[in-house]
């Protein structure tokens, strides 16, 4: 038995076929796709990806690189693309951005302009030199195995630490 129902002189079937045709305009006007599902990279693609990343970043042979499963982006026309870099036990993450036809890679670093940068790094205590409580910390990148280095704590940092004693702590970052 078929029960059809009319409301103002139009059928279920109608009202239905009209929601659906009202939800795909929207869709379209506030540029919304159907949430797709990015393919997994090919072995082919993966290599790529390495190769590309690894020369453009000057990634030693002795570094693992891991890529990650791409998800969907903020950015139109690309996927998020999550790679791990690993050396010794220590592992760092980046995002990299491919595009949907996989044919780009891009790196995109964003950052906050209402933050002091100087306040993401991190200092341990058992890295910094002097005065834990002064106003100003000089952070000090550098290489225990650099001659330049050496020069650099064997001629300028004596007298800057004398000079300001007590009033500016050194942290170092490896």
């Amino acid at each position: 038995m078929h029960v059809e129902t009319q409301r103002c002189g139009v059928s279920a079937e109608m009202r239905i076929a009209f929601g659906l045709l009202a939800l795909a305009l929207l869709y379209t006007l506030n540029g919304c796709q159907p949430s797709e599902r990015p393919a997994r990279l090919s072995a082919e693609q993966a290599r790529r990806v390495e190769v590309l990343i690894r020369s453009q970043y000057d990634i030693p042979p002795d570094y693992g690189l891991t890529l990650g499963r791409a998800s969907r982006s903020a950015l139109p026309g690309y996927y998020d693309l999550p790679v791990t870099f690993s050396h010794k036990g220590k592992h760092v993450d980046f995002n990299f951005l491919l595009s949907r036809d996989g044919k780009r890679l891009a790196r995109l670093q964003e950052s906050d302009l209402t933050s002091d940068p100087w306040r993401s790094i991190h200092t341990a205590p058992h890295q910094t030199r002097d005065e834990p409580d002064s106003k100003v910390t000089i952070v000090v990148f550098d290489d225990l195995a650099c001659v330049f280095c050496a020069r650099l704590y064997s001629q300028i940092f004596p007298g800057t630490l004398d000079r300001y004693k007590g009033l500016v702590r050194i942290a170092y970052k490896e």
